[in-house]
């Protein structure tokens, strides 16, 4: 199995409840926010206060926030 390095921010309070099955892209910025399991998170997406249900995806240079 090859290692991948991805090269996001994850910000405070970040959060991952479930295993460790979530695939943020290049460039995505996690801030105050809860990932469940089986998410893909595209490069440049920026998710922002919100929890993020189980197997979705996240657009490239998509923005998801509770406010």
């Amino acid at each position: 199995m090859a290692l991948t390095y991805v090269l996001a921010k994850i910000g405070p309070n970040a959060l991952n409840l479930c295993k460790c099955s979530c695939w943020p892209g290049p460039g995505v910025r996690l801030i105050s926010c809860i990932i469940l399991d089986d998410v893909e998170i595209m490069e440049n997406a920026v998710v922002t206060n919100a929890i993020v249900g189980w197997k979705s995806s996240i657009g490239g240079d998509g923005h998801v926030s509770s406010e």
